[in-house]
């Protein structure tokens, strides 16, 4: 099993650079004012399929490093890395006119875990937050009960439906309206983070009609 794990991070990891080489050259003949409007129309679409396999190889490669040998712990700060990670989006937010709501706790929230980890679930929270989301993100970071630490991520968008719900965490999993991109493996990548840290996840409609899901770590 572990050599299948380091298989899979060595594919991956390889996929990547010629997949950013052939998006940039792509990017390149995009901005050549001699090309044709059918040309430029086939080249749009080549793009869009080249951005969604560079997407799938890291998540990919994601997948592999949370599944592979468990790295030294550290005492993380998540306050401090969800804010960091909160300041990084500013400018896409902005730009789509999101309303936005963040209830901080003013404690560190001290979590043991892999760096990386908690980074790749925080982005990957707001990256399907960014795909659905019409006009409001809200997040929350609080202490939990018997010492827990408690992250919620909620936005409004498409109205999902249960069969939705209940297996948004499933890989490749995508909802029925399947218009929105992405690899499908984005949140399953998160559950699989929080299962590695003793954690429970779930996802819900809230009393907002809004699209949420909850992480406590113990």
């Amino acid at each position: 099993r572990q050599a299948v794990k380091t298989m899979v991070a060595g594919i991956s990891h390889d996929f990547r650079t010629p997949l950013t080489a052939a998006s940039g050259y792509v990017q390149m003949t995009l901005q050549d004012p001699s090309l044709s409007e059918k040309n430029s129309a086939y080249l749009e679409k080549a793009m869009a399929k080249t951005t969604y396999l560079k997407e799938l190889s890291d998540e990919f490669f994601a997948l592999s490093l949370v599944e592979g040998k468990t790295e030294e712990l550290s005492k993380l700060s998540l306050k401090r890395m969800l804010e960091e990670v909160t300041l990084a989006q500013y400018e896409w937010i902005e730009e789509a006119a999101i309303e936005f709501h963040a209830d901080i706790t003013e404690d560190d929230c001290e979590l043991s875990a892999v760096e990386v980890d908690v980074l790749r679930l925080l982005e990957n929270l707001y990256s399907n937050a960014k795909k659905y989301a019409r006009g409001r993100i809200s997040i929350r970071l609080a202490k939990a009960e018997e010492n827990g630490i408690e992250l919620v991520f909620s936005n409004d968008g498409e109205l999902l439906s249960e069969m939705d719900v209940n297996s948004i965490f499933q890989p490749f999993y995508r909802s029925a309206s399947g218009d929105q991109p992405g690899s499908g493996l984005g949140l399953y990548v998160v559950k699989r983070i929080v299962e590695k840290y003793n954690g429970k996840i779930c996802a819900s409609i809230n009393e907002n009609s809004d699209f949420e899901i909850r992480i406590v770590f113990y």
